[in-house]
């Protein structure tokens, strides 16, 4: 089964939705600071945020997301849901998220998950706090 748990982090407060999109896009990509598991592989980084009119934040990656993926289809659900959650949690506007490579559509992480489509949240994947 698959579940994520959610850690706070203190993020710079932007004003510009994409531009705080890209900070908690960055602070997943720093890793747990709790010892979790982390969702994204090291080395990786954002190289741009576009939010459009209809609020969906394209987040385009390195493509060391590609490159360095280790993981099946669990971990591309923690890998894209990780992101979705925590962006559109935090930024009221943004309603989905689509993950791109280098700004550039792709069919999948690595073969699991289309990721042509633009993601909506999935809350029953995160465990309660205590």
């Amino acid at each position: 089964e698959l579940f994520l748990r959610s850690e706070k982090r203190y993020v710079i407060k932007e004003k510009d939705r994409a531009l705080q999109a890209m900070e908690i896009a960055k602070a997943l990509l720093d890793g747990s600071k709790n010892g979790l598991v982390d969702t994204f592989p090291k080395n990786v980084t954002v190289k741009d945020v576009e939010v459009t009119k209809d609020g969906v934040a394209l987040v385009s990656f390195s493509k060391n997301l590609v490159k360095s993926y280790e993981g099946g289809s669990a971990s591309e659900m923690a890998t894209i849901y990780s992101l979705t959650n925590s962006i559109t949690q935090n930024i009221p506007d943004i309603k989905k998220v689509k993950i791109l490579i280098e700004g550039k559509e792709m069919p999948s992480i690595k073969g699991h998950i289309s990721t042509r489509k633009a993601f909506s949240p999935d809350l029953e994947l995160i465990i309660p706090e205590k």
